[in-house]
């Protein structure tokens, strides 16, 4: 036996957004109303009391368009808690959105794992979408009539799952999804 040093350290698991107050979307319609969310990680040894999370979004043009930070309270080591901007903002645009998510905490151990992003669009398919495990992108897909397409990735760390998967389609069309 022996005994560890107490830290604190909170890590942005995931960036995701609530669209027209439902489901989380990649790709939206002009006109959109978007509420941005943050899944937050406790793997420190110390519980935290009061931490905040902070989102910023930047336009097709690259200006920023939205920005807004909530606090968080009291999560215990090894817990993950959900927080939601207490703001909406609207999307009016056509193109790329992209959404940034640090969270911070006094003492924290590590900025490495603070800030984690999401990317979103608006009106016609992108050519490309990314996969983001708060790092640089690991995949690429591409969007044309009889492509076959993939994402892949190296995880962070093993064993690794998907938690979620959403396949945008529209027209008539025969596919099939696999997950190796």
């Amino acid at each position: 036996g022996g005994s560890f040093a107490q830290f604190t350290d909170l890590e942005a698991q995931q960036c995701f957004n609530e669209v027209n107050a439902a489901d989380p979307q990649f790709f939206m319609l002009s006109g959109d109303t978007v509420r941005m969310k943050a899944d937050v990680f406790n793997p420190g040894t110390a519980d935290v009391d009061l931490y905040t999370v902070m989102w910023t979004v930047n336009g097709p043009g690259g200006g920023q368009i939205f920005s807004n930070e909530v606090a968080g309270a009291n999560i215990a080591s090894g817990e993950t808690q959900t927080l939601q901007a207490d703001q909406t903002f609207t999307v009016t645009t056509e193109g790329e959105y992209l959404a940034r998510c640090i969270v911070a905490a006094d003492s924290d151990a590590s900025a490495l794992n603070d800030t984690t992003w999401l990317r979103m669009f608006v009106g016609a398919l992108p050519m490309w979408y990314r996969y983001d495990d708060n790092g640089d992108p690991e995949g690429s897909v591409s969007f044309g009539a009889g492509d076959e397409t993939a994402v892949s990735f190296t995880p962070t760390e093993w064993p690794a799952r998907v938690e979620s998967l959403r396949v945008n389609v529209s027209g008539a069309i025969n596919t099939s999804l696999s997950v190796y």
